[in-house]
């Protein structure tokens, strides 16, 4: 990651401390909670991400688990949408296609839960002008195909030569960018109620939304001794 990158997740990682030990607060907000799920998968994500792209060198186990559950749950989202909308429009063959469940993922070789993700990936995206009252839109499914591209960059099978110009460089840059538009476009709007809640969640969430430069500066040029005599 760049040092901009690393100086942005320390604050995506303060801000969902904080979010996390308020959880209670805005436990009646149903789409802050929501939200804050998103945030912290994406968080989990980055910090896998980070690992693909250094993996010779870090020595650090990539938590295959985790990419794939990402994965499969984005892709449950993304079919339970297509195949409501099929319903509403007696779309009877788009139903059946869309018509997966986690058994689907669970019988399928490793090597394949890819396919199954990505048929659901494309059939959104063919659909996506219709899909955004279900809940689905073009970040949705960048967050899917970033997480198809990440499972496929570990399991090491002969189809992770498809994932091409999407590297784990292209796919942090993604991942990034999904998470600051579910901070930006979602979060911060929806924690503005809490701003006169007479405790300190508002003002420590503001606080926690500040990036600091954590980043090495450069050495100060050396004193210069002082003039002889």
């Amino acid at each position: 990651m760049t040092d901009p990158q690393e100086n942005k997740l320390s604050m995506y990682r303060a801000t969902f401390t904080v979010l996390d030990a308020n959880a209670a607060e805005y436990a009646g907000v149903a789409a802050l909670g929501t939200q804050v799920g998103n945030f912290s998968n994406s968080i989990d994500l980055i910090g896998q991400l980070a690992q693909i792209q250094t993996a010779d060198t870090s020595g650090i186990p990539i938590d295959k688990k985790m990419l794939q559950q990402q994965m499969v749950d984005m892709a449950m989202r993304v079919a339970g949408a297509v195949k409501a909308f099929a319903s509403d429009t007696n779309n009877a063959a788009l139903r059946q296609q869309a018509d997966v469940n986690q058994s689907t993922f669970t019988r399928a070789r490793d090597d394949l839960r890819d396919d199954v993700a990505q048929t659901m990936h494309d059939l959104g995206n063919t659909n996506i002008a219709s899909l955004a009252p279900y809940g689905i839109t073009a970040i949705t499914l960048t967050g899917l195909q970033t997480r198809i591209d990440a499972y496929r960059a570990v399991i090491g099978a002969p189809r992770t030569a498809r994932v091409g110009k999407s590297t784990a460089t292209d796919m942090l840059a993604a991942e990034f960018a999904r998470a600051d538009t579910i901070l930006q476009d979602r979060i911060d709007g929806l924690i503005e109620q809490f701003k006169d809640s007479g405790t300190t969640f508002y003002s420590d969430y503001k606080k926690a939304r500040r990036i600091v430069d954590t980043g090495s500066q450069p050495p100060a040029p050396p004193t210069p001794p002082p003039p002889g005599p």
